[in-house]
């Protein structure tokens, strides 16, 4: 495994999606995102070699079968708000710096019954934070709109992310979500910008 961490401040001016792009060196990139300021995890379950100086929010894995971005378990509001308050799903235990990471989840509909038909329709939700890897240039004959990154000959690996994925509020106002657990769910923090680097894993 070769480290390397670039650091970056991300500019806010496009309301929708945070672009970046950085140059594979070797492997696969693991891209790690600190948006919330003392908080996040400092170290990662299963790589205890590795340590970080602030706190990670959000871990991204470029895998060729596997290409997701996953939030510490401490910052999912999804477990938060189902699990937690609502109690419509089971809650996961969660304290800061837990090392872990889980998958960003997004409800489809709460649990509901269906007269007509006599049936429950149970709670489900999908997994909002999986990649789309192809090409998004609109001239492209391959073009696809739904496309989340690309990896061009020369090994530049293009990115977008949505802001609400990010637990961005107000990407105009540098807004997002801050600690629920201790404020609940309307809480909020303004940052100055997002901290951003990766490492590289070795191909197995």
């Amino acid at each position: 495994m070769s480290t390397v961490i670039h650091h970056l401040m991300l500019f806010f001016g496009e309301l929708i999606f945070v672009y970046m792009s950085f140059v594979i060196i070797k492997g696969y990139p693991v891209l790690m995102l600190d948006v919330a300021p003392n908080q996040g995890n400092t170290w990662v379950k299963g790589k205890e070699a590795l340590s970080f100086e602030d706190g990670i929010d959000f871990l991204g894995v470029f895998r060729e079968n596997e290409a997701r971005l996953t939030v510490d378990a401490y910052y999912d509001f999804y477990n938060y708000q189902y699990g937690h308050k609502l109690e419509l799903i089971s809650p996961k235990n969660t304290v800061r710096n837990s090392g872990e990471f889980t998958k960003i989840l997004y409800t489809l509909n709460k649990e509901y019954y269906l007269p007509e038909e006599e049936r429950i329709i149970p709670f489900s939700a999908y997994e909002t934070g999986k990649w789309i890897k192809g090409n998004a240039n609109p001239e492209a004959k391959d073009y696809n709109s739904l496309v989340d990154y690309s990896i061009s000959k020369d090994g530049v690996l293009e990115l977008r992310i949505p802001w609400l994925l990010i637990q961005a509020k107000d990407p105009s106002q540098k807004e997002f979500m801050g600690d629920f657990y201790k404020e609940g769910s309307e809480a909020s923090l303004f940052v100055e910008g997002i901290k951003a680097g990766a490492w590289f894993e070795a191909v197995l």
